[in-house]
């Protein structure tokens, strides 16, 4: 005779697993929201960007990679054709963003 299955009971959530969710929803909400604007109003789109770093530190924890990459980490202006020069090196697997606003240089790498 097999033994029997049974499911395991799961715990309800604690206060600091709700806050962790309730962060990366609106992170992620200001986030998208910051990169559908970038084109058409880059003040606001700014604005997003720093108010959604600012509840990442506050609630402990990194913005999502695919949002990392898209501002400029000196001045958090969203990457566009108007602000931004991209150039890539092949032999190092790296892509390399100049912004054409504050100047500064940022280096991402990537693979085959």
């Amino acid at each position: 005779m097999a033994p029997s299955k049974q499911r395991k009971k799961r715990r309800p959530r604690t206060e600091k697993q709700t806050k962790k969710v309730l962060f990366s929803e609106a992170i992620n909400y200001l986030l998208q929201r910051s990169f559908d604007l970038r084109s058409t109003d880059p003040d606001l789109s700014r604005e997003y960007i720093q108010s959604a770093k600012k509840m990442g530190m506050r609630g402990r924890f990194h913005l999502p990679k695919p949002f990392r990459q898209l501002y400029c980490h000196k001045c958090l202006a969203p990457f566009t054709s108007d602000t931004t020069k991209v150039r890539l090196n092949s032999k190092k697997k790296q892509i390399h963003y100049l912004c054409l606003l504050c100047r500064s240089e940022h280096r991402f790498g990537y693979h085959k």
